[in-house]
């Protein structure tokens, strides 16, 4: 499926790809690409959260990548979504990430 050409369809896939199943520790988030809202970007258990975002995933169907930096402080933890690799984000996102090597 091509990329979405504005906010609308990029929402609207983000919607249909975006899951959470099973109960529990056991719970699954299903995480939609966040630059295309292709399904399957990234597959995580909850309780695995912070590993599994911080190693981050690329997308099969753009091939942008991204990940998270987390920064832990005394007051919490602060984490970052930014872009690792592929083509620049699509111009119509309300918000740009930053991009990394």
């Amino acid at each position: 499926m091509p990329d979405p050409r504005n906010l609308d369809e990029y929402n609207k896939r983000v919607n249909l790809n975006q899951i959470v199943d099973g109960f529990g520790p056991d719970t699954t988030m299903h995480m939609p690409c966040p630059f295309c809202g292709a399904g399957h970007f990234l597959c995580y258990k909850i309780i695995e959260t912070e590993a599994r975002l911080a190693n981050g995933s690329v997308c099969k169907e753009c091939n942008r990548g991204g990940k998270c930096i987390f920064e832990r402080t005394t007051s919490g933890v602060q984490f970052e979504f930014v872009q690792t690799s592929g083509p620049d984000q699509p111009e119509f996102l309300p918000y740009k990430m930053r991009r990394i090597s």
